[in-house]
């Protein structure tokens, strides 16, 4: 006779004697296998006998870090717009918008042989096509309608020439203001470009 503990997830410890409590094994949401057939009816080993102690572990559970006890749960992740503050056991999880305006940075953009860029982001440098001192932007794809775009030259020795309406009718056509090119030659140039 030796008195044994089950350690069940989400509820704790279950002390039994296994002289007369059949094995348990814990499987999943609140189901307890046992190996043989109890001797007696106090033995068994009901869920309701646990006050609801468990909760269903496939259940899909809203998270902020991953258990490997659970199966279908989600973690709650934030954009670079919000702060995540975690209060801890028995506390509030606060989301929080951030104040002001923050745009994503994305990686250097290489213009293409046919002088197309392609962002991901707010803000790119751009670097010419294989490294040659001058290099121009053409079209731009890949720009959702309102996002805005801001340009930088990737390397003060390699001037870009953004261009003025060199694809009318397209969809990633370029329009500037005055309908101008508009050179990136300094550390300082930075094009502002709305994508509609």
């Amino acid at each position: 006779m030796a008195i044994k503990t089950l350690t069940i997830p989400g509820f704790g410890d279950f002390t039994y004697d296994d002289s007369v409590t059949p094995t348990p094994k814990f499987i999943s949401d609140g189901v307890v296998q046992v190996t043989r057939t109890p001797t007696d009816p106090d033995d068994v080993m009901r869920l309701s006998d646990m006050s609801g102690a468990f909760a269903p572990i496939g259940a899909s559970y809203v998270v902020i870090a991953l258990d490997s006890d659970l199966t279908s749960e989600r973690r709650l992740q934030v954009g670079s717009k919000l702060l995540l503050t975690d209060g801890g056991a028995n506390n509030d999880v606060t989301l929080t918008v951030k104040d002001g305006i923050y745009l994503s940075k994305g990686a250097t953009l290489t213009i293409s042989p046919t002088d197309n860029i392609s962002p991901t982001d707010n803000l790119h440098a751009v670097d010419t096509y294989g490294g040659a001192s001058s290099d121009q932007i053409a079209t731009i794809d890949a720009g959702t309608d309102g996002q805005l775009l801001f340009l930088r030259q990737y390397d003060t020795t390699r001037d870009i020439k953004v261009r003025h309406n060199q694809n009318s009718g397209s969809s990633n056509n370029i329009l500037l203001i005055e309908s101008k090119d508009v050179d990136l030659d300094t550390s300082w140039d930075v094009l502002t470009y709305v994508c509609f």
